[in-house]
């Protein structure tokens, strides 16, 4: 028997998801404690921090002038929308029209060819729709 906590540098492969060591010695029986993987990269995954609703915030700052932040969260993929109404229910500008993954998400709005006034800004995406209500004050 090896002294423990004797150190071996062999080379590792893969072999049907398994991992095979060739070691010098065939009728010794050995225990790995541990294999180091040096820039190996196992499981990784971010769906512990996707949102778990969808979510129209407040944008900030509110009033604004001339400029303002829309933060919104999808918790799964789609077709987003977000538009700029007047209080007439006008569309003044389309801010964002294109397919998004799952997650937290901004846009920045630029109303300075605006005048002052109050405005709203509708998310819709697939059955989710809500709408929020800013001021625009120059």
């Amino acid at each position: 028997m090896l002294p423990s906590g004797e150190i071996w540098n062999e080379t590792a492969r893969v072999v049907n998801g398994q991992v095979v060591i060739n070691l010098p010695d065939a009728n010794i029986k050995y225990q790995i404690e541990s294999i180091a993987l040096p820039n190996a990269v196992t499981d990784v995954s971010d769906e512990e921090n996707l949102p778990i609703e969808w979510k129209l915030e407040q944008n900030y700052p509110n009033p604004f002038n001339p400029s303002t932040t829309i933060s919104y969260s999808l918790p799964k993929a789609g077709l987003v929308h977000i538009e700029v109404y007047n209080l007439l229910g006008q569309v003044v500008t389309s801010l964002v029209n294109e397919e998004l993954p799952a997650g937290q998400h901004q846009i920045q709005f630029d109303a300075s060819g605006l005048a002052s006034g109050t405005y709203f800004y509708r998310l819709t995406c697939g059955s989710f729709s809500d709408i929020k209500k800013m001021l625009l004050m120059k």
